[in-house]
C-alpha cells in the first residue's frame, strides 16, 4: 500500500483557517466563561460586604442610642437620689414633718380616731391614715412618709410624677396611683360613702 502524505498545502484554505480559528475561539469562550464566573462571585462578595458594612453601621447607631438612654437614665437616677436625700435631710431637721401646722396639724390631730368610717368600711381609722386609700399598703405608706407626705392633704397636692419615680426606685408599682389625690380629697372631707363607692367601682 502506498503511504498517505498530506501537507497543509494540500488542504483547502478554509480547512487551514478553521484549524487555527477553532482553538482560538474555544480558548476565547472558555476564558469568557471563567471571567463571567469570577465576576459573578466578585459581585456577590461585594454585595455581602456592603450588607455587612450597613449592619455594622446600624449596630453602631443602636449602641450610641443605648448609650444615650443609659446616660439619661443615670442622670435621672442621680437627680432622684439627690431629691430623696434632700427630703430625708429636711425630715431629720424637722422631725415634726414637712408642711405647716394648717396642713399637718398637731400630734393629737394625727392620733384622732375617726369612728364614722366603721359603718362604711367596717372599722375605725386614725385621721390621715394613708392606708385608707386604694393601692397604699403599710410599706407604701412608710415610703410616702419618708418623702414628706404625711397626711391626706399632702397626698392630695402631691406631685404624682415624683411619687411614681420614688415608687419605681423602691421597686414598687402601686395600683390606682393616679386616683390617690382624688381619694385623698374625699378622705380629707370625710366623704366616706363616696370614697367607698369609688373604690368599689374601681377595684
Amino acid at each position: 500500500m502506498e503511504s498517505l502524505n498530506v501537507s497543509l498545502c494540500d488542504l483547502p484554505w478554509w480547512a487551514v483557517l478553521a484549524s487555527w480559528l477553532l482553538p482560538a475561539l474555544l480558548g476565547y469562550f472558555w476564558g469568557m466563561l471563567q471571567w463571567s464566573r469570577y465576576k459573578s462571585k466578585s459581585n456577590k462578595a461585594g454585595l455581602e460586604l456592603s450588607s455587612a458594612s450597613k449592619r455594622i453601621v446600624n449596630l453602631e447607631n443602636e449602641i450610641n442610642e443605648c448609650r444615650k438612654v443609659y446616660e439619661k437614665v443615670t442622670k435621672e437616677k442621680e437627680k432622684l437620689n439627690a431629691e430623696l436625700a434632700a427630703m430625708s435631710g429636711s425630715m431629720h431637721s424637722n422631725p415634726g414633718g414637712a408642711g405647716t401646722p394648717s396642713t399637718i396639724g398637731s400630734a393629737a390631730h394625727f392620733s384622732e380616731i375617726i369612728h364614722k368610717t366603721k359603718p362604711v368600711f367596717g372599722f375605725a381609722i386614725k385621721r390621715n391614715d394613708l392606708k385608707i386609700i386604694s393601692g397604699i399598703d403599710p410599706n407604701i405608706e412608710k415610703l410616702l412618709h419618708e418623702i414628706g407626705i404625711q397626711d391626706w392633704h399632702q397626698l392630695e397636692k402631691a406631685d404624682l410624677n415624683l411619687v411614681t419615680k420614688v415608687m419605681a426606685e423602691a421597686g414598687l408599682s402601686p395600683s390606682q396611683i393616679q386616683s390617690w389625690p382624688f381619694q385623698s380629697s374625699l378622705a380629707r372631707q370625710e366623704r366616706w360613702e363616696e370614697l367607698k363607692e369609688y373604690q368599689e367601682k374601681n377595684k
